[in-house]
């Protein structure tokens, strides 16, 4: 299914699907879809240094967003490669989450 549509059909989930609402991960299941509504699906061909991250393309839109993860209590600086090439850094502070557009 498409991510565009697959908020519209989780949406009624409740009401449809009694185990899909009470399986303990609804709101998973929400916060995915609607993510991938806006950021996009995976793109496999970018990866950074800091393991809690992901890269999304949106190919709607055209951006493609880091979304990025620093558990630690240090800041860190993460390197967005694109099949094993450097292509930018991403300053990260301690214990944040955030998502920068990659050019």
């Amino acid at each position: 299914m498409e991510p565009p549509s697959f908020p519209a059909a989780t949406s009624t989930a409740p009401a449809t699907n009694p185990p899909a609402a009470n399986s303990g991960f609804p709101g998973s299941v929400y916060y995915i879809a609607h993510a991938q509504r806006t950021l996009g699906t995976q793109d496999l061909n970018y990866y950074t240094t800091i393991p809690t991250s992901q890269i999304y393309y949106n190919a709607s839109t055209g951006v493609r967003t880091a979304v990025i993860y620093n558990p630690l209590a240090t800041a860190q600086t993460a390197t967005v490669y694109y099949n094993g090439t450097s292509v930018t850094t991403i300053a990260v502070p301690a214990q944040k989450l955030v998502s920068q557009v990659i050019s």
